[in-house]
């Protein structure tokens, strides 16, 4: 430690000193902060325990405002999605056919939800649109269980399920979101991926993937064949 570091702090430890001395009562009106600061109890045998109980309590502070913490950040996130929602509904409205509906679509969730990449597939035939991939889709036993559901999935995808979706343009260790299409007459898996493997995590709520994956079918199920 330099010269200069020991001076610093000393004259820093005697400001808080000289602050104490004019506020005794601080701790009096402040009692949140016994919560973090150390104060031996010099009671003998008694110490241990009293220390201990203290310390307990200091953690599950703590942890309190951790989760505190995380409870804000979802709000404000889902705030953000919410908005991003009603844009994406707006931009979708506006779409005069299929083609720059899926367009759409992908660009907007790449730049709006923070994708990096965006893969669609409708259960249905359409003439030339590559998005439809009919009814008897050869890969749909690997994601049978997703579709039945109805319910979207965050985390990884299993090797098979990762290529199928991404082949080799995303990393395996990246995340990603699986959304289940659900129309009247017609199935479909919308998957939003991420090079990071904290961006979509399982244990994210998924109450607003569902507003997505509802805005979506809505906008596609004018363009599926009825039977």
């Amino acid at each position: 430690m330099t010269d200069k570091k020991i001076i610093k702090e000393s004259l820093e430890t005697e400001a808080v000193i000289a602050y104490l001395r004019e506020h005794p009562n601080l701790l009096v009106e402040h009692p949140d902060l016994l919560s973090e600061i150390n104060i031996p109890h010099a009671t003998g045998a008694a110490t241990s325990l009293v220390e201990r109980q203290v310390s307990v309590l200091r953690e599950q502070l703590r942890q309190h405002k951790h989760q505190l913490k995380e409870l804000i950040e979802i709000a404000t996130e889902n705030g953000h999605l919410s908005e991003r929602l009603h844009i994406l509904a707006g931009k979708l409205i506006d779409t005069a056919d299929v083609e720059s509906l899926i367009t759409t679509i992908k660009k907007s969730l790449v730049s709006d939800f923070k994708a990096d990449k965006i893969v669609l597939f409708i259960l249905d035939d359409h003439d030339d649109v590559p998005e439809f991939v009919g009814k008897g889709w050869a890969q749909k036993p690997l994601f049978e269980e997703v579709i039945n559901n109805k319910q979207p999935v965050c985390g990884r995808l299993s090797e098979e399920q990762h290529h199928i979706m991404f082949g080799d343009e995303l990393p395996e260790y990246g995340s990603s979101v699986l959304v289940p299409l659900s129309g009247k007459e017609w199935n479909g898996l919308l998957a939003i991926g991420s090079q990071s493997p904290d961006r979509y995590k399982k244990d994210m709520g998924t109450e607003m993937l569902s507003q997505m994956a509802d805005i979506v079918t809505l906008a596609i199920d004018p363009y599926v064949k009825k039977q």
